[in-house]
């Protein structure tokens, strides 16, 4: 069974979310050689992030272009660079190489420097990262709630550990592009067309909207910090490229205090040339948090058997990310949820 939403339980973001009560177990993972981004999904939803919380992929279904992705890189060109295997190598290293620089992709995450870096898995499905930084103790959580457009949140809590106030500037931002996923095709007519990228940034009612017009998709995002809405802005850009956004927050923290910064994201298709907000920055009267796990993970399984967790992170690997819903009675099952070319046609 998939890992789906209980309805009947939900939380609001205008209060910290304490995901410690809500879930059984957590499972720590090797840091010291990181290899690989941490992903996780629900309900057609999938998300690759690097080892500080910034995304690298998010991706969702499309009914006209297939799958549609949030990538701090630029789109794939398409056309006859499907048939060149080294540029179409050289294209697939910029995720190892975003991920093997921490932060360069879109997030949440302090400007300070990092020590003590955790990475772990909650009830076995959602990403949670813990580090110091500048005598504060951070926590980024990560979970995707229900409903027809899901959103995915970010909850980054702060917590002053000593005994004097503490300044910490966290920086919401960095680059992005909503791209048509790299793809090829497996049939004789050759690999699908992909539009021009277009990257259209707006700021409205203190929401940063990114939408490409040639996919009908935007991104969506929000920041909170507790319970106030903080407002993004800027200039109005359109670009081919990639675009590079940065909002900076200080946050001043009273010796033993907590605080939560939360943000929000959706990736969604669009019905028309406008970008619709409405419901997302309104999000009451409450999101639902994901139901726990079906897939009965729990604490005996760390770490004696740890052969056991990852068969089962495998398992829920397939249902969570590559598990695509195309309509109400059908599901498309992906090899891969990125959706990458591999640079010759019998692959592709």
């Amino acid at each position: 069974m998939v890992p789906s939403i209980d309805s009947q339980d939900s939380v609001t973001i205008h209060e910290p979310i304490d995901l410690d009560k809500r879930f059984r177990a957590s499972h720590l993972l090797d840091s010291s050689r990181p290899k690989k981004t941490l992903d996780f999904g629900s309900g057609g939803v999938s998300c690759s992030i690097g080892t500080l919380g910034d995304i690298i992929s998010l991706s969702i279904y499309h009914p006209e272009h297939g799958i549609v992705t949030l990538n701090p890189f630029e789109q794939f060109p398409g056309g006859e660079k499907f048939w060149d295997s080294s540029f179409v190598r050289n294209y697939r290293k910029n995720f190892l190489e975003t991920f093997n620089s921490p932060g360069t992709g879109f997030g949440l995450k302090t400007t300070g420097i990092i020590e003590h870096l955790n990475l772990e898995y909650t009830d076995g499905l959602w990403p949670r990262i813990s580090y110091i930084s500048d005598g504060a103790h951070l926590t980024s959580a990560f979970f995707i709630t229900g409903a027809q457009d899901p959103v995915m949140i970010n909850t980054l809590t702060v917590e002053n550990t000593q005994a004097s106030a503490k300044a910490i500037e966290i920086d919401f931002g960095g680059t992005l592009s909503v791209n048509r996923a790299s793809y090829g095709q497996l049939t004789e007519g050759g690999p699908i067309p992909i539009p021009n990228c277009v990257n259209r940034a707006r700021y409205i009612d203190g929401l940063l909207s990114v939408q490409n017009p040639n996919l009908r998709a935007v991104f969506e995002c929000a920041l909170y910090h507790d319970n106030k809405l903080l407002p993004l802005s800027g200039a109005p850009v359109d670009s081919s490229d990639p675009i590079s956004v940065h909002h900076l927050t200080k946050i001043n923290l009273e010796p033993f205090q907590k605080t939560q910064v939360t943000a929000l994201y959706r990736l969604k298709v669009c019905s028309n040339d406008t970008a619709d907000s409405k419901g997302f920055k309104d999000h009451g009267p409450a999101y639902a948090l994901p139901r726990k796990a079906d897939l009965h993970f729990g604490a005996e399984w760390a770490p004696k058997n740890v052969e056991k967790l990852v068969v089962m992170r495998a398992y829920d690997y397939i249902l969570s990310c590559c598990c695509v819903p195309i309509n109400e009675r059908a599901t498309c099952i992906l090899t891969d949820h990125i959706a990458l070319p591999l640079g010759w046609h019998r692959d592709n």
